[in-house]
């Protein structure tokens, strides 16, 4: 099965580094995810399936999440115009356990956003972040 890209769009960044995950990269971090704790492990699920930026997918509360209707609706942060959103189907038994971990059905509030520095709390850096001085 060949890869067929639109035109303009390249599997490589002005350096010269891949963009994405391949085959093999993609299963390690599926692997990697299902050993991590809740939080990490829903994160990274909603990236994959999602195919959200990770400033995006961080971004996401539980009131942009739709239970019943098996959608994410993602603000997009990639175009330069502010207000777009992305509505990304995500599997049932996904949005089940986001609505178990974040009670994403029982509240319209963003009642906490994802852990930014690996306690849980959602205070912090993203993991991989520097903070500025």
């Amino acid at each position: 099965m060949g890869t067929h890209l639109k035109a303009g769009v390249s599997l490589y960044g002005p350096t010269g580094g891949r963009k994405y995950l391949n085959a093999a990269e993609r299963q390690r971090f599926i692997e990697a995810a299902r050993q991590a704790s809740p939080e990490v492990r829903l994160f990274c699920f909603v990236l994959r399936w999602s195919g959200g930026r990770i400033s995006e997918v961080l971004a996401l509360t539980p009131a942009a999440i739709d239970i019943e209707s098996g959608i994410a609706n993602i603000h997009t942060l990639k175009r330069r115009k502010r207000g777009i959103v992305r509505q990304v189907p995500l599997p049932s038994s996904l949005l089940s356990d986001l609505d178990c971990f974040f009670q994403a059905s029982r509240t319209t509030k963003a009642i906490r956003n994802w852990p930014r520095d690996g306690s849980g709390d959602g205070a912090g850096q993203p993991h991989g972040g520097t903070s500025k001085r």
